[in-house]
């Protein structure tokens, strides 16, 4: 199993092709004005004083055709479906990209979750393929000999430092996730936005002949804020799913569950829950 940094440019690609729907803001009684205003334009962030209201939200994705769900415990702003053929060992990339609305308007947030293909290289047997780092078995390899591995392999710690290893993923042959951030942030050298790229990756036991990947960016001061979400709600909600539960969304054209969640399946519109009087 090597590493790729496709998820990366993914999570940072331009999305405009899906828009949101704003349903029942205007005949919503008790909604502030505020809301409603805000709500006019979909890449607008709502003021100070609703910040709270703009990240506090479940979206739920339910894919019965490639047989997983997960879920992001923020409000999503936008996004776009992936599906495409690339020239690497992932061979085929299938997931979706978000654009989340954060905690503040200077920085930018971005989720993305794919499937893609996991086929052995260099002769070896899948098993040995799904069980090793670069050759190396992963069963009880420490954090630091994953990251010791990895730099032998590859000189993407040159401008930027990491941390990562393997963890345990319930249903998972292996897990492992890594941080990268830019030298420049820590060295303070630059003077762009400098944004952290979380990513993690599983091999399901049940499919082992996929890779699923997540993969984050945000700002690096805001790191505590995504990560814990990531890591306790984002990795521990995927799970795959039985493809013949397809029938229960087919012709459905919005899903949308409970009072504050979003729920997005193939062909269904991104569409935002009608707001509660605060």
């Amino acid at each position: 199993m090597k590493l790729r940094f496709i998820a990366a440019t993914l999570a940072v690609m331009a999305m405009s092709t899906t828009s949101i729907m704003a349903e029942g803001l205007q005949g919503t009684p008790g909604t502030p004005m505020a809301i409603v205003d805000s709500q006019k334009d979909s890449a607008s962030i709502l003021p100070d004083q609703y910040k709270s209201y703009a990240t506090t939200m479940n979206t739920v994705v339910k894919d019965y055709k490639n047989g997983y769900t997960f879920t992001i415990p923020w409000r999503v702003a936008d996004g776009v479906k992936l599906d495409m053929d690339v020239r690497s060992e992932s061979e085929h990339i299938q997931g979706y990209s978000f654009n989340l609305a954060g905690p503040t308007q200077d920085d930018s947030y971005t989720v993305s979750f794919t499937k893609r293909n996991n086929t052995p290289q260099d002769g070896v047997s899948q098993k040995e393929w799904n069980t090793t780092w670069y050759g190396v078995p992963i069963k009880g390899m420490s954090d630091e000999e994953y990251l010791s591995i990895w730099r032998q392999h590859s000189n993407v710690f040159e401008n930027n430092d990491i941390v990562g290893g393997f963890f345990n993923k319930k249903g998972a042959i292996s897990a492992r996730w890594d941080k990268t951030t830019p030298k420049s942030y820590a060295e303070m050298t630059s003077t762009e936005p400098v944004q952290s790229v979380f990513e993690a990756e599983f091999i399901m036991d049940k499919d082992p002949t996929h890779r699923y990947n997540l993969a984050s960016t945000y700002a690096p001061i805001q790191g505590e804020f995504m990560e814990q979400g990531l890591m306790e709600h984002t990795i521990p909600s995927f799970e795959l799913l039985n493809k013949s539960g397809s029938s229960t969304i087919k012709g459905v054209k919005q899903f949308i569950s409970g009072t504050s969640d979003i729920s997005v399946a193939e062909g269904i519109k991104f569409a935002i829950q009608k707001v509660l009087p605060v």
